[in-house]
C-alpha cells in the first residue's frame, strides 16, 4: 500500500499541468463456476458465483498543443465480490505504471506484468512475475500473474533491442490454501508452515532480455533473469511435523523465436535453469538442473480461423506432452467456439479445455466454457487433480 500511495503522489506532482483527458476503459463481468471435488479431498463442490469489474485507465502528462509528451499513466484496477455465504471479496490493481517513451528508449517504473513466452497456453518463459495457484490451472493465465513493482527498460534501434528489469521487492508463488481443492498435500492433513517475505533489496531480482528481428522473418530473443525458484518447493519437517515450503534464488536463462511463413508461423521456447529445488513424492525436496521447451507452430487465417500444434518437454518431471488448440470464428466472429487440448505423451495427463463466446454486441459477450483434469498420482502435472471438471458461464460487458 505504502508503495502505491508514493506512486500515486509522483503522478500528482508530475500531471497536475496536464491538459490531456484521461482514457478509461474495462468490463464488467459476471461469472458462476462449478468445480467437482477431487479425489484427495472430501470437501463439497466448489461453486463460484460472483460479479466483478475491471477497470483501465490511461492518460498522457504534460501534453502541449503542438508537442505530445512523451511521459504517461497508464493502470488497472480489479475487484470482485462473492456471493457465497462466508466468503468474501477482494480488489487490487493489476497494473500501475508510470511510462516514458523517446525515440528509442521506453521506460517503466511501477507495478506490472512482463511476458517473454512465444508460445501459446504454458508460459514457461514468464520468470519475472511470480504465480498465483489458489485455483491452479483454471484461472485465466494472465490473471494468475502476482503483479510485481519493477524498474523495466527497453532500448529500441531498427531491428534490434534489449531489455533491462530490477524488481526490487521480490515475491513468491501464492500457494493453494490448506485443504482447497487445489491443495494437492491435503490428504496429509498437514499445516504449511508460512514462509517469511522477501527482503526488499537484499532479496531483488533482476535480469533482461536481447532480442533481433532477422530480415527473413525470423525473431530471435535470449534471456537471463536472477529469481526466487517458481515451482514449488514442499518438503515435510519431520521434527515439527509440519510442511514447508522452500524458496531460494536461481537463475533461468532461454532462447525465444518465432519465424513467420506465409499464413504459418513457427514458434519455440527454451529455458534452463541450473540447481534448482524441486518437490519429490516423499515429501522432500532436491536439486537439479532444469530445463523446459515448447516447440511448435500456427496457422491462421484473415476470416479468423487458427490452429496450432506444440510438443512440451520438462526434465524435472521427466516426461513430455502435446497440446493442441483450435479457434474460429462465424457469422462476422459473432460466434467464436474455441478448443484446447494438453496431454501426455508418456504419462497420463489429460487437460481438455472448450468455450464458445457469443458476442451479442460488439460490447456484450456471453462465453461458457468446460475443463477437464485426468491423470495418475505421482507422476505428470495433473496427477494429484485428476478426474477434475469445472464448468463456468462468463457474461462480460465492455467499456
Amino acid at each position: 500500500m505504502k508503495k502505491i500511495i508514493l506512486l500515486f503522489a509522483l503522478f500528482t506532482f508530475v500531471t497536475y499541468q496536464a491538459n490531456s483527458e484521461p482514457v478509461l476503459t474495462g468490463e464488467a463481468m459476471f461469472d458462476y463456476a462449478h468445480l467437482s471435488k477431487t479425489q484427495i479431498s472430501d470437501e463439497d463442490d466448489l461453486i463460484r458465483s460472483r460479479p466483478s469489474v475491471m477497470a483501465n485507465f490511461s492518460r498522457s502528462l504534460g501534453q502541449g498543443k503542438e508537442r505530445l509528451s512523451p511521459f504517461s499513466i497508464e493502470g488497472s484496477f480489479y475487484g470482485y465480490a462473492n456471493f457465497k455465504e462466508g466468503e468474501t471479496g477482494k480488489s487490487e490493481f493489476r497494473k500501475l505504471i508510470l511510462n516514458y517513451k523517446g525515440d528509442h528508449n521506453v521506460f517503466n517504473l511501477g507495478m506490472q506484468s512482463i511476458s517473454w513466452s512465444e508460445t501459446f497456453g504454458v508460459n514457461i518463459m514468464d520468470v519475472v512475475n511470480p504465480r498465483d495457484y489458489s485455483f491452479y490451472v483454471f484461472d485465466d493465465l494472465n490473471m494468475s500473474k502476482i503483479p510485481v513493482s519493477i524498474i523495466n527498460y527497453q532500448y529500441f534501434y531498427n531491428d534490434f533491442s534489449f531489455q533491462l528489469i530490477y524488481n526490487p521487492e521480490a515475491k513468491f508463488d501464492r500457494l493453494p490454501g490448506h485443504g482447497s481443492l487445489f491443495d494437492p498435500y491435503a490428504k496429509y492433513n498437514l499445516p504449511l508452515e508460512q514462509t517469511p517475505s522477501p527482503k526488499a533489496f537484499s532479496d531483488s531480482e533482476f535480469g533482461g532480455r536481447v532480442r533481433y528481428l532477422f530480415s527473413g522473418g525470423l525473431d530471435l530473443g535470449f534471456i537471463y533473469y536472477s529469481h526466487f525458484n517458481r515451482n514449488p518447493a514442499i518438503y515435510l519437517d519431520p521434527a515439527l511435523n509440519k510442511l514447508h515450503s522452500h524458496f531460494e534464488k536461481v537463475n533461468s536463462f532461454g532462447e525465444t523465436f518465432s519465424l513467420v511463413v506465409g499464413e504459418l508461423v513457427l514458434r519455440g521456447d527454451y529455458l534452463y535453469t541450473p540447481d534448482t529445488p524441486y518437490a519429490t513424492n516423499d515429501l522432500s525436496f532436491r536439486y537439479s538442473d532444469r530445463h523446459q521447451a515448447i516447440l511448435g507452430g500456427d496457422y491462421s487465417t484473415a476470416n479468423g480461423f487458427s490452429f496450432g500444434v506444440q510438443l512440451h518437454m520438462d526434465t524435472l518431471f521427466d516426461h513430455q506432452w502435446i497440446s493442441a488448440q483450435l479457434k474460429n470464428s462465424f457469422m462476422g466472429e459473432t460466434f467464436r467456439p474455441s478448443l484446447m487440448i494438453f496431454s501426455g505423451l508418456d504419462n497420463q495427463d489429460l487437460w481438455a479445455r472448450a468455450e464458445f463466446s457469443y458476442f451479442y454486441t460488439s460490447s456484450f459477450q456471453i462465453a461458457p466454457q468446460y475443463n477437464y483434469l485426468a491423470g495418475k498420482s505421482g507422476e505428470g502435472i495433473f496427477g494429484e487433480f485428476t478426474d477434475k471438471d469445472y464448468y463456468q458461464l462468463m457474461v462480460k460487458y465492455l467499456f
